[in-house]
């Protein structure tokens, strides 16, 4: 199985606490759990994962809730299991409602749109420099990030990238790319995923 819908179940309480999708198999429930991951990423879901942690020393459960043909079915099926269990009252940890729609494919599309020097790594600051990125577009979500006063717009590989390029923070950035988030700019820059932009 390489198409999968995984949820993440409380090991003591059988309760589903998050819902995922992965075109890896168990590869990627797997990568929720590395200790690097759990000590760098400040989430609901990695915050609950600590917890139960500390409360039993298990970590949480994997369950395959569904299985999809291709990327964009998987996006599909988990934006109605997301709907579907908080309908139900389901207390999930996952902040977005799911199926963000950035697939392999609409990223080889974005990239061959976009000249080469958008994607280097650390943005047009790298892109002076002429040092290149490792293109693996299918592990990032592209951004584009828009100066309030000015208008000019700078294409980004992720929230880091553009951290690394001085926009504030990759916290901060990734935050203001949250849809209900309370500021929706820093440093006198918007961000917008590059998959929302109107074609």
């Amino acid at each position: 199985m390489q198409y999968i819908i995984y949820g993440l179940v409380d090991p003591e309480t059988d309760e589903l606490r998050y819902i995922g999708k992965s075109i890896t198999g168990m590869n990627r429930p797997k990568k929720h759990f590395y200790p690097s991951t759990l000590k760098s990423e400040r989430t609901y879901k990695n915050k609950w994962v600590n917890s139960v942690l500390k409360r039993c020393g298990k970590l949480p459960k994997v369950a395959i809730l569904a299985e999809g043909t291709d990327e964009v079915s998987l996006n599909k099926l988990e934006i109605e299991f997301i709907a579907h269990a908080r309908s139900l009252g389901i207390r999930l940890t996952n902040i977005q409602n799911g199926g963000d729609g950035f697939t392999s494919e609409l990223a080889k599309l974005a990239r061959q749109k976009t000249d080469r020097s958008a994607w280097v790594k650390g943005g047009k600051a790298a892109a002076a420099n002429g040092t290149c990125a490792r293109n693996n577009l299918k592990l990032r979500r592209p951004i584009v990030a828009t100066h309030v006063k000015s208008g000019e717009q700078r294409w980004y590989l992720s929230a880091s990238h553009a951290a690394a390029d001085g926009l504030g923070s990759r916290s901060a950035i990734s935050n203001a790319l949250r849809p209900n988030w309370r500021c929706k700019h820093n440093k006198g820059w918007t961000f917008q995923y590059a998959s929302n932009l109107p074609a």
